[in-house]
């Protein structure tokens, strides 16, 4: 997404009543980009996590879309995941499971682990050292950390920045202090289960459109305007004189602002740049599946920690919103590792594990599938600074790049998108004449 403004307000609470004119110029057909629904065979399929919490900041900009969400009356999902013995486990972590369940010494094999890792391993070469020096090495490998960091970016954990690590995966260092771990092992002892998530709210069974569309009639009243299918060609000029945005169908926009959240790998050549560094940036690969049998877990969501297959989570909409014709369905996520990556290898891949382990046993149907390009940035060793680099060229033009592709940031919530966006947008207003 562009978008081309001329601002007067700060972005602060809800859109500024005395706003200029906004333009929203977007390459997909509805608004809500890559966050999208997916309708096959009577089916509801969604492209990543359809979970929201009602203390977002997102419904803080747009309450009325807060009524349209389901599962508002009983209000928590829960979470497990798959480990490397192949055993269904709480999620993140379960210390009565992981650690409490190998025997007596094996907490003390983890204490030296986890000492030898604060003593030893510098957090800051990589995301893996990050997590060896928290919780050890023996605890990396044996939770199965290890293999889903490996899935979440198609790369080994040794490669992906300690940067990544520092900003997205807090809840390790959190989780890893001894105080955490007593009060973790107290609630675990207290509540069997897959761990509860509270006051989560999913989207109507309709699809993403119905959310997004009340969000985009909200800002259409404050003088915004939407694009859709819009096929940017090129963008000439600068913030002193102003710029032109030029679309594939000849048309052109003439703006004196604009914030890009499109992949810099495609901003910079639109504006006659070249890249400072290649950037890598995950292609997920979404399964949507069918289901007629017995299921052997509670979870509304699944995590593989386990050494097999690539696929790293799966998430049950039936749960939410009914079986169809009798049979449950849930979409399966996989990063795609190649050009090679074949939808029904990877379903086969599944389907093995799955069974193996009695999670579902009768009859598994894949419906359909859905690639979805630049999904979410790649902290290989070196991103940061390249991206850096990308964004200041873009910077002394005059055009602000954010969000996950736009600033390539891993942004894992929509809350966590709304809060940088306000940071930024508020910056930059607080600057204009």
């Amino acid at each position: 997404m562009v978008a081309a403004s001329i601002l007067s307000g700060r972005f602060e609470g809800r859109a500024p009543q005395d706003s200029a004119s906004v333009l929203v110029l977007d390459e997909y057909p509805e608004i809500g980009g890559n966050h999208t629904s997916v309708a096959i065979n009577g089916y509801s399929f969604d492209i990543g996590s359809f979970f929201f919490s009602e203390n977002s900041p997102f419904l803080v900009h747009f309450p009325e879309i807060l009524p349209l969400y389901e599962n508002r009356d009983q209000g928590t999902y829960s979470v497990a995941r798959i480990t490397p013995s192949l055993k269904v486990a709480r999620y993140p972590a379960d210390v009565r499971q992981d650690v409490l369940g190998h025997g007596i010494l094996m907490p003390f094999r983890y204490i030296g682990s986890a000492l030898w890792g604060r003593l030893c391993v510098d957090e800051n070469t990589s995301a893996e050292g990050f997590a060896r020096h928290w919780i050890g090495d023996r605890f990396f490998r044996e939770s199965g950390l290890r293999y889903y960091m490996e899935r979440l970016f198609a790369e080994p954990p040794s490669q992906i920045e300690a940067k990544f690590a520092h900003k997205r995966m807090r809840w390790v260092k959190r989780n890893a202090q001894f105080s955490e771990i007593f009060r973790s092992l107290l609630r675990q002892f207290n509540r069997r289960g897959p761990a509860k998530v509270n006051r989560q709210f999913v989207r109507p069974q309709s699809g993403f459109h119905g959310l997004y569309s009340v969000a985009g009639d909200a800002l259409k009243s404050h003088g915004v305007t939407f694009q859709m299918n819009a096929g940017l060609t090129g963008i000439t000029g600068n913030a002193g004189t102003g710029f032109t945005v030029n679309l594939k169908d000849g048309r052109r926009f003439q703006s004196r602002q604009l914030f890009s959240t499109i992949p810099l790998s495609r901003t910079l050549p639109l504006t006659g740049h070249k890249m400072p560094a290649p950037l890598r940036s995950a292609s997920l690969l979404s399964l949507f599946v069918s289901f007629g049998g017995t299921r052997g877990f509670d979870a509304n969501v699944l995590y593989n920690f386990s050494t097999e297959g690539q696929w790293k989570r799966l998430t049950m909409h039936s749960d939410f919103y009914g079986l169809a014709d009798g049979r449950a369905y849930f979409s399966v996520e996989c990063v795609m590792s190649g050009d090679s990556d074949c939808p029904e290898q990877r379903f086969s891949e599944f389907t093995a594990l799955v069974q193996k382990m009695g999670l579902f046993d009768g009859d598994l149907r894949l419906e359909g599938h859905r690639i979805t390009e630049n999904a979410y940035p790649v902290y290989r060793q070196g991103a940061t600074a390249a991206a850096e680099a990308a964004i200041a060229q873009l910077s002394d033009i005059g055009i602000l790049s954010f969000g996950r592709q736009g600033g390539f940031d891993y942004q894992p919530t929509s809350g966590v998108s709304t809060v940088e966006a306000e940071r930024k947008l508020n910056a930059t207003a607080a600057k204009t004449p």
